[in-house]
C-alpha cells in the first residue's frame, strides 16, 4: 500500500472510511502475531504511512528507490527469527 486508502471495504471510493477500515484491519494483523512490515516508496517519508506502520507494530522502512532485491532483502532481514 501506498498508505493512501481509497476505496473501503466494501468496494466503495470512500478515502474516510477506508482509512478507518485500514487502521481496523492493523488492528487485527497486529493480534495475529505474523511479522509485519510496511515499505515506504515515496520520494520522501509518508507521514501516514508510518503511523499506519504503528497500527499495525510493525518495522518501518523508506525505500524511495526499491527494487525487487532490495525489497526481498528488507523484508527477509526484518522478518528473519
Amino acid at each position: 500500500t501506498d498508505g493512501r486508502a481509497n476505496i473501503d471495504l466494501e468496494g466503495k471510493a470512500d478515502r474516510v472510511q477506508a482509512m478507518i477500515d485500514a487502521q481496523n484491519s492493523a488492528k487485527v494483523l497486529r493480534q495475529c502475531g505474523h511479522a509485519r512490515v510496511v515499505v515506504d516508496a515515496s520520494k520522501r517519508p509518508y507521514a501516514p504511512l508510518r503511523e499506519l506502520a504503528n497500527r499495525f507494530d510493525a518495522a518501518y522502512h523508506v525505500l524511495p528507490r526499491a527494487d525487487a532485491a532490495g525489497l526481498a532483502q528488507t523484508v527477509d532481514a526484518t522478518t528473519r527469527v
